[in-house]
């Protein structure tokens, strides 16, 4: 298990987050190649902002575990944070909110990645494309069920994590 857990963080910590860094670079350099096209040449590519947004949107939720991972999310923390420096049940009643948040995104994630393959699948079978480029657009939401799945192995590890220390 242990070896798992190490296989799980490095894919986490170096290859997710190289990806969406370099993918994010290209994209905010294609943007800075299509800004010069415009008003340098007065032409811009018909592609340009359909990849811009929807690579945008599926980088970022491919990123979402790595963030939960390393705790950077935004957290709405302040009953949490109170309820922990009263120490005490009130520190346990605090755990215990973070267990049932995370079971909550848990469930959040195991729904949307049930809707989204479905959702892949039918944009797959019936060539979908975007509306301005005829671009294909399963592949962008294939991109943000596989982001759920890192999120959900990500929300399960630290259920369990915060179980075990709610355990002791």
């Amino acid at each position: 298990m242990v070896i798992l857990g190490k296989i799980w963080t490095f894919w986490q910590d170096v290859v997710i987050e190289n990806i969406s860094r370099y993918c994010l670079l290209a994209i905010i350099l294609l943007a800075f190649v299509e800004v010069v096209r415009r008003y340098l040449f007065g032409d811009t590519f018909i592609w340009y902002q359909d990849v811009a947004v929807y690579g945008h949107m599926a980088i970022i939720f491919l990123y979402f575990s790595v963030a939960l991972r390393s705790n950077s999310h935004i957290r709405l923390t302040l009953i949490l944070e109170v309820l922990q420096r009263k120490g005490g049940a009130y520190a346990r009643i605090a755990q215990i909110i973070e267990l049932i948040a995370f079971a909550v995104g848990f469930i959040i994630c195991v729904v949307f990645i049930w809707c989204g393959v479905g959702f892949v699948r039918s944009g797959y079978d019936f060539g979908r494309t975007t509306e301005s480029a005829d671009l294909l657009i399963w592949p962008f939401y294939l991109i943000l069920v596989i982001g759920f799945v890192f999120m959900a192995v990500e929300l399960s590890i630290s259920f369990v994590t915060r179980l075990k220390q709610l355990a002791r």
